[in-house]
């Protein structure tokens, strides 16, 4: 694991991953930026108020500005910066009609790494606490949110793989994160690759089996 969060060399896709929610304000939102070693970078960036989509970004090869790695590193209108490596970051989003958000993210348990080979993909997650303000439907609002930030690398071969999925639980007791990735031809979730890790306040736990499996109501 690269301590200072440099940019990985080669190839390879580089990205980072912030996701948010808070549910007594009712805003939620993810945003991801990707690189690869020639500096062409991509951005996706969504919020939510409520169940509504207010704003959303979609870039691909486009120029990465900022200082050539992740401690500062800008496509179209999302920035993201590392204040302090595993520890602590920044991410802002201005939306062309002005929805967006500026938060700071810390990190609340140690970074957990993925096993190389999930989907053709090696990286970590660490959950967080989550600060600052979102613009969304006409306002301004601090929020105190709890999320997650990830960082993963590689070389996925898309053509080998049907779907892939990432589900982050967070509270204030224990937080936890799961991504599954199904092989093409596979038909069930008992075929799929997964990644899995469970946090609580004093420690961290990698989980050796991790499932993703359908809910079903109290009948």
């Amino acid at each position: 694991m690269n301590p200072d969060e440099e940019v990985r060399s080669g190839e390879v896709t580089d990205s980072v991953t912030f996701s948010f929610g808070d549910t007594e304000a009712e805003l939620y939102g993810l945003a991801r930026l990707g690189r690869t070693g020639d500096a062409r970078g991509s951005a996706l960036c969504l919020l939510f108020s409520g169940r509504e989509p207010v704003a959303a970004l979609a870039r691909g090869d486009d120029p990465v500005a900022g200082d050539g790695s992740w401690r500062d590193a800008r496509v179209a209108g999302l920035r993201a910066t590392v204040q302090a490596p595993h520890a602590r970051w920044t991410v802002a989003f201005d939306a062309e009609d002005g929805q967006g958000f500026a938060l700071d993210f810390a990190a609340l348990g140690e970074p957990v790494a993925s096993e190389p080979g999930i989907g053709g993909m090696a990286g970590y997650e660490q959950p967080c606490q989550v600060t600052g303000t979102v613009r969304a439907a006409g306002r301004e609002r601090a929020i105190a949110a709890l999320g997650q930030r990830g960082r993963a690398w590689g070389d996925p071969d898309w053509e080998r793989i049907e779907l892939a999925r990432s589900v982050g639980a967070w509270t204030d007791a224990a937080s936890a994160a799961l991504t599954a990735v199904r092989p093409a031809g596979a038909s069930n979730h008992a075929e799929e690759a997964t990644w899995a890790a469970y946090w609580e306040p004093e420690r961290t736990v990698p989980i050796e089996d991790g499932r993703l499996s359908t809910t079903y109501d109290g009948e």
